[in-house]
């Protein structure tokens, strides 16, 4: 350890090589080269121009990681969370990415690189979760039905549940009801 690495806790740097020994060579700028055991680094996502990014939407962890990389104000906090596009890499590391048509300055460790994938598996879970609420009503529409003994369509309503054992007790009971319809449909 150098005293002179402490200026550097906290900066962005590059990877220059691994060493023999597993350690890590990062590079500040031009002229600063520092080797640092693996575990005191944090691996930051490298973003270019164009990429899409998430803004991570924990607001404490957002202020903390803003100090000394375009700082923090209150105006960011529509932000947090929200999509946006990397339009400018500054030579610190810091990007300048647009959220909702305002410019903002992010430190990388703010963003996530973001999958449009994310969003289509939100919105699969969601419908799914939809038509589960729909099928939920469906399923006890026809279970009212299969509690009164006297509806004629109850037959078709044991067979759509699965109730092999409860249509042939029905149709043993009421041998007439072979052919009834219950909503257009027949057992």
């Amino acid at each position: 350890w150098n005293p002179r690495m402490a200026e550097f806790l906290g900066k962005t740097g590059t990877v220059h090589r691994i060493t023999d020994r597993g350690d890590v060579r990062v590079q500040f700028g031009r002229e600063t080269r520092w080797t640092f055991h693996p575990g005191a680094l944090t691996k930051h996502n490298a973003f270019w121009v164009g990429d899409v990014v998430r803004v991570i939407d924990d607001l404490d962890t957002v202020k903390r990681l803003q100090a000394g990389h375009g700082e923090w104000t209150d105006d960011m906090a529509p932000a947090l969370g929200r999509v946006g596009k990397v339009v400018k890499v500054f030579r610190d590391g810091n990007l300048r990415v647009v959220v909702g048509g305002q410019p903002w300055t992010f430190s990388p460790s703010c963003l996530v690189a973001y999958r449009p994938e994310e969003d289509a598996n939100l919105d699969v879970a969601e419908r799914a979760r939809e038509n589960k609420s729909s099928l939920s009503v469906a399923l006890d529409k026809l279970r009212a039905q299969k509690s009164d003994l006297e509806h004629p369509g109850r037959l078709v309503v044991e067979v759509a549940l699965g109730s092999v054992a409860g249509a042939l007790d029905l149709l043993r009971r009421r041998p007439e009801q072979v052919d009834t319809k219950n909503q257009g449909r027949t057992a």
